[in-house]
């Protein structure tokens, strides 16, 4: 929610998916209940009160409907009476982890894609300032074209930022996800521009080389290894780096120039963008897929820099909260400055109130003295008789 702040220009009424019946809606296929469509109400209520009177119960259950089955977006553009307001989709629980996340833009099952690089709270703020970034865009018009030119801006801001922070590989990382997916949701086909620089122009043959992309790549692996493209399909999982080696001889060897594909495949039309899709999804199919290990997974890690942790065992090795909050303090310890963000973050797990105790007792062990400059005295206090937090100002933070 920072992060979409931070990055929108108009202010922002956060709808939480975590609050409707996702059961009973998203997978049971039902209808909005009337407690569903009540809370839907009370969240546009709350930010502006009297802002519903002129939508119908059906209007509402359209709201829960599209936040539980579209995943996070934000509506530009809008007016609640007579107000200019975005409204954004926070993520709904099935959707707020790095490997959750890694799976949804790249349409890859997570474990196929071996390590997932980035800390989840990284990854929270690329989603938030990705949409925050589409609140500042406004409406671009409604068709596949301005749809897809709108999400290159979102993704090159939110990027930058990553970048400007650090986090190479995992902006390399959603860059290839998009990669990968393009040719499943080409509106979202984002990769071929993410490192052009200046202007760019997003075009109907965008478009159309995004869907083509993949038909177009099987139909010359099955041409060249003598089988069905269902079986040069199954490649992907059952023999990776074979697919990624014929794939790349046939782009050597001009398969996919668009003066050819013209005469000489089923599937495509005289489209240049195709072989920039093709060499976008190759190159991201061989860091994602074939060099990291989809069998052996790897511990994803906090900050980017890597140090040798305090011995502790191995009960919390995996857990993110502990690697990302150990691999910062050991770089104090070491005499390092973390920048702001980091400071923020780490005071955002450290003050957790729902962190797990014996992760911050292992922490205190092995890192007391640096703990103390995170660690809010008050979370140190029994929750029964802790004061009462500040309460938030009324309306969200105007930029």
């Amino acid at each position: 929610m920072v992060a979409v702040e931070s990055a929108s220009n108009v202010p922002v009424l956060f709808i939480d998916p975590n609050k409707f019946d996702y059961g009973s809606i998203a997978e049971d296929g039902n209808p909005p209940s009337q407690e569903d469509i009540d809370t839907m109400r009370s969240m546009f209520e709350e930010y502006r009160p009297g802002s519903t009177e002129n939508f119908t119960d059906s209007d509402i259950a359209n709201f829960v409907e599209l936040s539980l089955r579209a995943g996070p977006f934000a509506l530009s553009s809008l007016k609640l009476n007579n107000r200019s307001v975005c409204i954004v989709n926070q993520p709904h629980e099935t959707l707020d982890s790095g490997e959750e996340l890694a799976s949804f833009l790249s349409k890859f099952d997570a474990e196929t894609l071996g390590r997932i690089p980035g800390a989840d709270h990284y990854w929270e703020r690329f989603l938030g300032i990705h949409e925050g970034a589409h609140c500042s865009i406004g409406s671009l018009g409604v068709s596949d074209v301005n749809t897809l030119r709108g999400e290159v801006i979102a993704d090159r801001v939110a990027l930058e930022w990553l970048k400007e922070h650090g986090q190479h590989e995992l902006a390399q990382a959603i860059k290839d996800y998009r990669a990968l997916a393009a040719s499943k949701d080409h509106t979202h086909a984002t990769s071929i521009f993410i490192d052009k620089e200046g202007n760019f122009e997003v075009t109907e043959d965008h478009i159309e080389a995004a869907k083509q992309m993949t038909d177009v790549m099987l139909e010359g692996v099955a041409n060249k290894l003598g089988i069905t493209e269902d079986a040069a399909a199954a490649l992907v999982e059952s023999d990776p780096e074979k697919f990624v080696q014929t794939v790349r001889e046939n782009l050597e060897g001009g398969l996919y120039d668009s003066g050819y594909l013209l005469e000489n495949s089923e599937y495509a039309d005289d489209n240049s963008h195709i072989k920039e899709y093709i060499e976008d999804y190759i190159d991201a199919f061989q860091r994602q897929v074939v060099d990291p290990d989809p069998i052996q997974r790897k511990v994803r890690h906090g900050p980017s820099h890597h140090h040798r942790l305090a011995s502790t065992g191995d009960e919390f090795e995996e857990d993110v909260d502990y690697i990302a909050v150990a691999t910062a303090l050991e770089r104090i310890r070491t005499g390092e400055d973390l920048d702001p963000v980091e400071v923020e973050d780490l005071k955002l797990i450290l003050n957790n109130p729902d962190m797990d105790p014996a992760i911050m007792d292992m922490l205190k062990e092995h890192y007391g003295e640096e703990l103390k400059i995170f660690v809010d005295p008050r979370s140190e206090i029994d929750p029964a008789t802790r004061p009462p937090a500040p309460t938030p100002p009324e309306q969200l933070v105007m930029n």
